[in-house]
């Protein structure tokens, strides 16, 4: 098979950068790992090229496509990574064609995975809701993606959930009530506490930076039947369906798909309430045919995501 067909694929998360190298059938040639801590986001693109060029010794390809957690401009610069150390204007695209050789597309999160579950579900008109650390929408209409006029489309986290809006705050926006870091802190905050489930480091999934539970924690409590726990997690999917609804009667798509570690988590235990609650609510036309679903591929959605806008760039398709 030519090196030409085969993309490399990044996603830059919070916690650790993955690469793979896809073949054209998405099959993953290659795989290689690092984390993200101590590390700015100049140091992370200088990182990824480095490993890239590793990995085309054994698995060469012809493009790559990175995906960065936040806002990346037309231009292919990571603008807005609040996750990420000294991230902002590093022209990760220059870098890295630079340093590897081969025509490069960075996006957004968001984007990466709406194309990354385009690729599985073959839907055109969906959207994607990623709840994790924090939380964001990929949006796709007509087999187009929606990227907005300076590619923030889709900050769904930003949203106002509560009568704050004009106010220097993010007190209402709904990543400061859904997130997995500010359910934890919620959590904290209310008096479930470290000490109450042991450090279960290994197994967290995504941690509050106030030292409080992890979100995976807080689930599995819920599910033991803890009454505080319940009502967060409850309250949880509850927002999750006034979104899903605000979001299904703006853009009318066919698809909803759930992703994300603490969106999986709640669509793992409320699927079937969300759906029943977005019907009962969202405009009747828009209900009609709409389907929400767990996502079937997880965290690979923003790798092949990647790769499809790799792959997009190189054939010189938008």
């Amino acid at each position: 098979m030519s090196s030409r067909s085969r993309i490399l694929a990044v996603d830059i998360g919070g916690t650790k950068v993955r690469l793979c190298v896809f073949n054209g059938s998405m099959e993953i040639l290659s795989r290689r790992s690092f984390r993200t801590a101590g590390r700015t986001g100049s140091e992370l693109v200088h990182k990824i090229a480095e490993e890239g060029k590793r990995m085309s010794r054994s698995a060469e390809f012809g493009a790559a496509g990175v995906c960065v957690p936040g806002i990346a401009s037309k231009d292919g610069t990571m603008v807005w990574a609040p996750n990420i150390g000294r991230s902002e204007n590093i022209a990760v695209r220059d870098i890295l064609e630079e340093k590897l050789e081969v025509p490069a597309e960075v996006i957004d999160d968001r984007s990466a995975a709406v194309l990354g579950e385009n690729w599985y579900f073959d839907e055109k008109d969906m959207a994607v809701i990623l709840i994790g650390t924090g939380v964001g929408a990929g949006l796709m209409i007509g087999g187009h993606l929606i990227s907005g006029s300076n590619n923030a489309a889709g900050c769904i986290g930003w949203n106002i959930q509560e009568c704050d809006i004009g106010k220097a705050t993010n007190v209402g926006h709904l990543e400061e009530i859904l997130g997995g870091r500010s359910l934890s802190h919620l959590a904290e905050n209310i008096g479930i506490s470290v000490k109450q489930f042991g450090k279960t480091v290994a197994n967290r999934m995504e941690t509050s930076r106030h030292s409080g539970i992890s979100a995976r924690e807080l689930f599995s409590r819920a599910d033991s039947g803890d009454t505080t726990s319940r009502l967060l997690v409850e309250r949880a999917f509850r927002l999750l369906s006034v979104n899903i609804t605000n979001l299904a009667n703006t853009l009318n798509p066919a698809l909803v798909v759930i992703n994300g570690s603490v969106g999986i988590a709640i669509a793992d235990r409320y699927l079937e309430d969300i759906r029943a609650a977005v019907m009962v609510s969202a405009q009747p036309y828009v209900s009609r045919n709409l389907r929400i679903v767990r996502s079937r591929i997880g965290e690979r959605a923003f790798l092949i995501g990647s790769a499809v806008a790799a792959g997009k760039k190189i054939k010189g398709l938008k």
